[in-house]
């Protein structure tokens, strides 16, 4: 792919990392895009050994592709500061690290387990073609406010409620069995060649809070407060800054990713080992 596509920038993936059984399949997502994707930064943010150890082990394979980036902190952590399996005060830490100007910057969750063909291509060029938005967010399966467009499309059905426009909502982030519903209905319609019907076609403008699984934006724009983005990370760039500097984030409807689990949905879907191994298979499938 010609790289004049993205207006000579160079593309730089992050992740907050990492647990190896979702980053297993997450890599052969990036991997598919090298064509695209200059380099995968893995925010080591773990204290599990056999993770570290496994993140350590990528570098050491794809040398000048990934690379493991560590924030040495003097903070002192404890369980109750723990948020899907990270230190929530040191992931926002990473992002100084992000503000390069002629760079874009993707951030993708370590247990994104679905990519589709194109999505981060279509996630780039929507990026180029639209940089007022402060962020460009995925379109992404399991992730409250886009369960909120997808039952708005009729591709959900509200048979455990109706879904409202809200990151933390009752049905679409807090219901475990809604997230099994989520990724239910996505393997029927990936199985029937029908994931075109997730594409939002709405101009969805937003200075609310969004769950970050999937965001792109500009170095030269975090360049402007040096990337030193507040301790909850997600509020700090999906809310507090957009409403303070009056620009708004919006989703890219042709660019579809999907998102494993909330932390509040986790142990429920991880009792059900069948589901992950379907992503599995998908992800051979799809990144032969």
């Amino acid at each position: 792919m010609e790289i004049i596509l993205f207006s000579n920038y160079r593309i730089v993936c992050v992740t907050p990392a990492g647990r190896k059984k979702y980053l297993e399949i997450l890599l052969r997502y990036v991997i598919s895009n090298k064509n695209i994707i200059d380099s995968w930064e893995l925010w080591l943010n773990t204290e599990i050994q056999p993770d570290i150890e496994y993140i350590d082990s990528l570098e050491r394979q794809f040398p000048g592709f990934i690379s493991v980036v560590r924030i040495q902190t003097d903070k002192v952590y404890d369980s109750k500061q723990i948020y899907k399996g990270y230190h929530v005060e040191k992931i926002h830490l990473f992002f100084r690290h992000c503000v390069d100007e002629k760079t874009i910057y993707i951030r993708l969750d370590d247990d994104i387990v679905f990519v589709e063909k194109n999505a981060i291509e279509n996630l780039l060029k929507c990026r180029i073609e639209y940089p007022d938005p402060f962020l460009i967010y995925g379109n992404i399966v399991n992730n409250a406010i886009c369960n909120f467009m997808h039952q708005r499309f009729g591709i959900l059905s509200n048979e455990y409620g109706i879904c409202g426009i809200n990151c933390m909502d009752t049905v679409g982030w807090l219901n475990p069995k809604f997230a099994l519903y989520t990724h239910s209905k996505f393997i029927e319609l990936y199985k029937e060649n029908k994931l075109n019907r997730y594409t939002i076609i709405d101009n969805f403008n937003s200075f609310e809070r969004f769950s970050i699984n999937v965001i792109c934006w500009f170095g030269k724009e975090f360049a402007k407060f040096g990337g030193n983005v507040g301790e909850d990370e997600e509020q700090w760039l999906t809310e507090d800054y957009p409403r303070q500097v009056v620009k708004y984030s919006t989703i890219c409807g042709n660019s579809l990713f999907t998102h494993f689990s909330f932390y509040i949905q986790r142990n429920f879907l991880e009792s059900i080992p069948q589901l992950l191994e379907t992503y599995q298979k998908i992800a051979l499938k799809e990144n032969v």
